[in-house]
C-alpha cells in the first residue's frame, strides 16, 4: 500500500513533467505524443523500494546516461519533498486558522454569557456593592460556615440519639432538662442553617 501511494505521488505524469522542466530536458521540444511516451517510459524504469520499518524509501532508475539518471532522481525526490513540506505548511496554517476562529467564537460566547448574567442581575435587582472577587471569597467563607453548622447538627443529632437510648434504658424519674436544652440548641442551629441556605444559594 505504501509503495502504491508513493508511485501515485512521485511517478505521476505531473510530477515527472515538473522534473523535466526543472532539468530543461530536450524532450520538451518534441511533440506532445512523444513527450507522453517518454514520460511513461521514465515511470516504468523508475523503481521505489520501502524499508521494512516503513520509515524510508529509495528511488532508482536505469538509464544509458548516468548524469541524467542522477539529476532526474535527485530533482524528482527534491520536488516530492518540497511539495510535502508545502502541504504540511498548508495543513498547519489551516489548523492555526481554525483554532483562531474557534477562540473568537468562544470569546463571543463568553462575552454573551457575561452580558446575560449582567442582564439577569439587573432584572432581579442583584448588585454587588464590592468587587466580585471579594464577594466570592465571602461566599466561600459562608459555605464553609454552613458545612460547619451541618457538621454540628449531625453531631447534635448523634448525641440526641445517644441520650434517647440512655433515657429509654433509665427509670422515668430521671431528670431530662439537659436533653431539652440540647433540643432547643438544635432547633436554633437548624433555624440558622435554613437562614444561611436562603441567603447563599
Amino acid at each position: 500500500d505504501r509503495v502504491r501511494v508513493l508511485q501515485f505521488a512521485i511517478l505521476s505524469r505531473d510530477m515527472i513533467m515538473k522534473t523535466l522542466v526543472e532539468l530543461d530536458a530536450e524532450i520538451l521540444t518534441k511533440e506532445t505524443a512523444t513527450q507522453q511516451a517518454y514520460i511513461s517510459a521514465l515511470a516504468d524504469r523508475t523503481r521505489i523500494n520501502v524499508t521494512r520499518r516503513m520509515d524510508r524509501f529509495t528511488l532508482s532508475i536505469v538509464d544509458k546516461d548516468p548524469k541524467f539518471a542522477q539529476q532526474f532522481i535527485n530533482t524528482l525526490v527534491g520536488l516530492y519533498v518540497e511539495e510535502n513540506i508545502s502541504a504540511k505548511r498548508e495543513e498547519t496554517y489551516g489548523a492555526n486558522r481554525f483554532l483562531q476562529e474557534q477562540i473568537e467564537i468562544f470569546k463571543e460566547k463568553l462575552e454573551g454569557a457575561e452580558d446575560n448574567i449582567i442582564a439577569y442581575r439587573k432584572k432581579k435587582g442583584v448588585y454587588f456593592s464590592i468587587d466580585e472577587g471579594a464577594a466570592l471569597v465571602e461566599i466561600r467563607e459562608r459555605l464553609q460556615q454552613v458545612e460547619e453548622i451541618e457538621l454540628t447538627r449531625d453531631t447534635l443529632l448523634g448525641r440526641k440519639s445517644q441520650l434517647q437510648e440512655q433515657l429509654n434504658s433509665l427509670s422515668p424519674t430521671v431528670d431530662i432538662v439537659s436533653e431539652t436544652e440540647e433540643g432547643n440548641r438544635l432547633v436554633s442551629m437548624e433555624t440558622r442553617l435554613s437562614t444561611l441556605l436562603l441567603r447563599y444559594t
